[in-house]
């Protein structure tokens, strides 16, 4: 039942990628870092608000990405917030399109962090169309 399962993901997260008319990329991953929230929960209004994520490539199913590539990505926090429910060293796939320009952006800290200057401002070139959490993991993971 398991491997039919994963085997349904893939050919959706296939179908899914296809379909769009921007370049779009799948993989499975290993979710390395998730931006938090600020001092407030902004959800869209006037303005589109967007959390980060860092995921590890595991295995790609589509694009151009290298195994071990630490990627960020950028996710919609509008309503409903995919990355709620996920945490560092979760196992996800993910769906994400390539943009047309990369953004700079920071990654939102809190005033005690510990972080560097280089953690903070990072370039991204995806953002997530969608992203599943792997429940029941494949008995070869990780590759």
């Amino acid at each position: 039942m398991k491997p039919f399962a994963i085997i349904i993901a893939v050919i959706l997260i296939a179908v899914a990628c296809n379909a769009q008319k921007k370049p779009s990329i799948a993989f499975e991953a290993t979710v390395a870092r998730i931006e938090p929230w600020g001092l407030v929960k902004i959800s869209c209004g006037i303005a589109i608000n967007y959390r980060l994520a860092e995921y590890t490539i595991g295995t790609v199913y589509s694009g151009k990405l290298v195994r071990g590539q630490v990627l960020p990505v950028k996710h919609l926090a509008c309503n409903y917030n995919e990355l709620e429910n996920l945490k560092v060293g979760d196992k996800v796939l993910v769906v994400a399109e390539v943009l047309d320009t990369p953004d700079k952006v920071n990654w939102k800290q809190y005033p005690n962090s510990n972080a560097t200057s280089q953690d903070k401002t990072l370039t991204i070139s995806h953002r997530a169309l969608s992203v599943g959490k792997l429940v029941y993991p494949t008995a070869d993971w990780p590759r």
